[in-house]
């Protein structure tokens, strides 16, 4: 599974790692009890904290997308039903979004044909087939040998105004 991590979006490396695990399970790259790469050797291929890693593997299993084995480290979990209270918490997050769009004259046609490229966009960013990296419990030796060659997409996420990092091009596996 590929998973991308631009260093200049102005959404947080952790949110956009979360957000590619999550597009993985959604277009079926990551099945139940896939394992996914440890803490540390993530952090190490994508060349980000092991902090960050250690967060979005325990939002992730707060949510029910993995769970920790002993013997198997993180596993992924069948995508997780949402239940009346995860759609009071997507409500919870949704409602300043929505009012911010009706103060900005958005109108309901409008905030349709929105919903509606973002579902369809989520869709294409689960089977995109360009990102940063690929995600997998045992490194290749094509990884170690030729380093990063891969494409990268960066139009999925905002970018930042400042000057930062740029894309980390770091193919893992």
């Amino acid at each position: 599974m590929l998973v991308q991590l631009d260093f200049k979006s102005s959404v947080p490396l952790y949110q956009q790692l979360k957000t590619g695990i999550i597009a993985g399970i959604l277009s079926g790259d990551l099945r139940e009890d896939d394992r996914l790469p440890s803490i540390r050797q993530l952090a190490g291929d994508l060349g980000i904290n092991l902090h960050t890693v250690r967060k979005v593997y325990g939002l992730l299993a707060d949510e029910g997308y993995v769970h920790y084995s002993r013997s198997l480290g993180t596993v992924v979990n069948a995508p997780p039903a949402l239940d009346s209270e995860g759609m009071e918490q997507f409500e919870a997050v949704l409602l300043p979004i929505i009012i911010e769009l009706r103060a900005r004259n958005v109108d309901k046609a409008d905030y349709d044909a929105l919903m509606g490229h973002l579902w369809e966009t989520s869709i294409e960013a689960s089977s995109a087939e360009s990102s940063v990296g690929e995600l997998s419990s045992e490194p290749s030796q094509e990884s170690v040998d030729k380093g990063a060659d891969v494409k990268v997409r960066t139009d999925l996420f905002p970018k930042r105004q400042s000057k930062q990092m740029p894309i980390r091009r770091v193919r893992f596996s």
